[in-house]
């Protein structure tokens, strides 16, 4: 399964960064689509203007975009993003796309996953996931409702015609590491789906 990007720039280098990241399934898209709901979101930026820049607010995001700017003496309101000064190579980019990814934090309710990692941001309880657990968390905190055959297609890469308890498993181990830093949080099933609730 490709890694998803999205890329937030202006329309003439949407075809660069197409080939750029022909191994992504990349979302090209304005700018000014950028919003602040959009928190849990890893993208890329590129500014080109200082008209591009005045569209958004990256002081109000977490740590998930990589900016690619060629002014950064103006860029004065990035937060704590990764910041890539243009011109670049396409070498540069790239690493540094999958820096970000390697660092990407996913925040819901009381809890921040983040290098395989779920952290209780209350009590700061953590516990280590496996790379499967990782993935099952990520998918239910951007959809909060799966179906049990996406996951166990999507993620466990098992076809859902074969009968097999490794999802309830993987469920199983995600709510003991639930208790264990104790969050809010639990894993529901209902028939056919798992909810994040």
């Amino acid at each position: 399964m490709k890694e998803e990007i999205n890329v937030y720039a202006s329309k003439d280098i949407y075809p660069f960064v197409c080939q750029l990241f022909e191994n992504y399934k990349v979302s090209c898209m304005p700018i000014e689509a950028l919003k602040k709901n959009n928190l849990n979101e890893s993208a890329i930026i590129f500014i080109k203007s200082r008209s591009d820049q005045e569209k958004i607010n990256l002081i109000e995001f977490n740590n998930n975009f990589l900016i690619i700017s060629n002014n950064l003496n103006s860029l004065t309101n990035y937060g704590e993003n990764f910041i890539l000064k243009a011109p670049t190579t396409p070498n540069q980019i790239i690493n540094s796309v999958k820096k970000l990814i390697a660092n990407k934090k996913f925040v819901f309710e009381d809890i921040c996953i983040n290098n395989k990692k779920i952290i209780n941001t209350k009590n700061k309880k953590y516990c280590m996931l496996t790379d499967i657990e990782n993935n099952i968390l990520i998918k239910l905190i951007e959809i909060k409702k799966c179906q049990k055959d996406y996951l166990k297609e999507n993620i466990l890469n098992i076809s859902h015609k074969i009968d097999t308890h490794s999802l309830d498993s993987h469920l199983s181990r995600i709510r003991k590491k639930f208790e264990k830093i104790q969050t809010s949080l639990s894993l529901k099933s209902k028939k056919n789906y798992i909810i994040l609730d």
